[in-house]
């Protein structure tokens, strides 16, 4: 990897996260993987969708806490949930779980089983090689089913992102190429 830079945006107004990263690699065909690890498995709702909500095959429970991700960048991603029993540290179809042996230590001194550490994670790579990898995920904070879901929306051109938020208030964020984000 040449370089590696990665911009955290938290939209106060909006409750939403917004996570930027820029890949150089010193190696174009090599594959990038943007990771978000879950304590449980989540869902993928379509080509730029992802959720994790406790019962969300329920959406009329209380879900105490909803994640959503919409991947804005890159365009035409591909978002794979990995882990699960026997995939839960899954690189390149293998299990680095030591035969059980990171879950047992993960669990001594907790209460709770499964324990959390390998469980489940998103994974998402571009559809396309290239010798730079820009990833830019979108993830609305909602406590119920019925919190108001921001919407981003964004373009590119001479080095800079531009994305339109709308919700309880409309901004326009931008990223320079260094990673310098703008909220306003």
């Amino acid at each position: 990897m040449e370089r590696y830079l990665r911009t955290f945006i938290y939209d106060r107004v909006n409750d939403l996260v917004l996570v930027y990263d820029s890949i150089t690699k010193t190696d174009p065909t090599f594959t990038s993987r943007w990771l978000i690890h879950f304590p449980d498995k989540p869902a993928v709702l379509g080509p730029d969708r992802f959720l994790l909500a406790p019962r969300a095959e329920d959406i009329t429970a209380d879900p105490g806490g909803i994640l959503e991700g919409r991947v804005l960048l890159p365009v035409r991603a591909q978002i794979t949930p990995v882990g699960g029993p026997g995939k839960e540290f899954w690189v390149d179809g293998e299990n680095y779980d030591d035969q059980g042996a990171v879950q047992k230590a993960a669990l001594r001194g907790k209460r709770m089983t499964p324990a959390e550490a390998g469980t489940w994670r998103i994974e998402i790579t571009p559809a396309t090689l290239a010798e730079t990898d820009e990833y830019l995920v979108a993830m609305p904070l909602k406590r119920t089913w019925s919190d108001p879901t921001p919407s981003v929306s964004c373009t590119q051109g001479n080095g800079v992102i531009s994305c339109a938020i709308t919700g309880k208030r409309d901004r326009i964020l931008q990223i320079a190429a260094d990673g310098t984000a703008t909220l306003q």
